[in-house]
Formats: C-alpha cells, structure tokens, sequence
C-alpha cells in the first residue's frame, strides 16, 4: 500500500507526548507498517453518467482491500487509533491512557526530554 496515511488525533498525541514517545518515530513505524499490506481484492464501479452541455461524465469509484498480520503491534496501534479517533469525534476529550499492550513496543520511540522539547518547537 503505498498510501502514507496514519496521523495522530489530538488524544493520542497528547498521550504520546505525556508518556515520553516521538510521535514522528510512532508515525513513522505506523506508516512503515502500512506501506507492507498486501491487497486482497479490488473492485471498481462506474456511477450513474450524466450528460454537460459539451460532454458526457461518469465517475469510477474504487476499491482495494488490504491485509496485513493481525498481531502487528504498528497494525494494532493504528486499529486502536482508529477506535480513539472516531470516538473524539462524538465527544472530544483531552487524552487519553495508552493500553499496556503496547508500552513494550513503544520502547523504541522514548526521547530524552531535551530531545522532545526539540521536536515539540519544529511541529
């Protein structure tokens, strides 16, 4: 999947930033894991076509299915995102607590503060 599309909601970064994590090193892994999906299946449809003063047009909508290992934490992370970004949808919150689940595999995303005060004045 070449698509580079995980971006943190303001809760997650929040949480990412309290606990002592890069979100650039968390997106980056998420993103890395994103671009390994295999696709499954594709399937194209042609909508409803209309007619313009100098043409016909008709819009193709597609597709594609991805998959991946289910017991990819990057994968999993991105699942549990996905769960906490709709939810701040509804009812938007401050942050929110990262599941132990996924404290070992954050370990390589750990900055020093000196560190992260850098990255926190170049976003």
């Amino acid at each position: 999947m070449n698509a580079k599309r995980y971006n943190p909601c303001a809760p997650i970064r929040a949480a990412l930033i309290a606990g002592g994590y890069s979100t650039v090193k968390v997106t980056n892994a998420v993103n890395s894991a994103l671009g390994e999906l295999n696709a499954t299946s594709s399937e194209s449809k042609l909508g409803d076509g209309r007619i313009t003063k100098t043409a016909y047009k008709v819009t193709e909508s597609t597709s594609t299915k991805f998959e991946g290992k289910a017991d990819s934490a990057p994968l999993r992370f991105d699942a549990w995102c996905g769960v906490i970004n709709k939810a701040n949808d509804i009812a938007s919150f401050a942050s929110v607590e990262i599941p132990k689940v996924f404290k070992d595999w954050l370990e390589f995303a750990k900055v020093s503060e000196a560190d992260m005060k850098k990255e926190l004045a170049t976003s």
